[in-house]
């Protein structure tokens, strides 16, 4: 059997170039590690407080916007401490990319930055990356110079044959 690594990549701090920091998740899931108990589990907890289950958007739950704009400050406080709590159970790994645009010409050179610092992460682990037989990046694409820098760091540190990229939505991931 394979093994597989899916990495899910989002970023912060769009706002059409006007956030004063850009930020960068990668999250690392070895596919043989099952979540399914601690979804489970999650799911449950929200249902014993009578709270939705939907999709985590950190800044409408924050901001009580889009799906959140029913409930309480109260009840979306309790939401955020649930899935903080599922999210430390989980068998993965992560790593943030935290980047102040002031010091950054323009998007090419913070896209530059972006890939120099995804491949730095990825060959100081060089092991555990080349451990899997398929790597899966799933990002939704919404910012040009993310989807840049992926393309130009994670391909190039792993061989092309085992990456495939997925264009997603964070929902399709529910």
């Amino acid at each position: 059997m394979a093994k597989e690594l899916s990495i899910f990549v989002d970023e912060s701090g769009d706002r059409g170039g006007k956030a004063r920091y850009c930020l960068l998740t990668l999250v690392f899931h070895d596919q043989a590690d099952s979540i399914a108990e601690a979804v489970t589990g999650y799911e449950a907890k929200l249902a014993r407080a009578d709270l939705p289950s939907i999709p985590f958007h950190s800044e409408p739950l924050m901001n009580g916007h889009r799906d959140y704009e029913f409930l309480g400050i109260e009840q979306r406080k309790v939401m955020l401490a649930y899935f903080s709590s599922f999210v430390r159970k989980l068998p993965i790994s992560y790593i943030t990319l935290v980047y102040r645009r002031s010091q950054f010409e323009g998007p090419a050179r913070l896209m530059e930055r972006m890939g120099r610092d995804t491949s730095s992460a990825m060959v100081e682990h060089l092991d555990f990356f080349q451990s899997f037989d398929d790597v899966k990046v799933y990002y939704d694409n919404g910012q040009d110079i993310v989807k840049q820098a992926l393309d130009r760091s994670v391909g190039k540190v792993l061989s092309k044959g085992v990456v495939r990229r997925r264009k997603t939505s964070m929902t399709d991931l529910r």
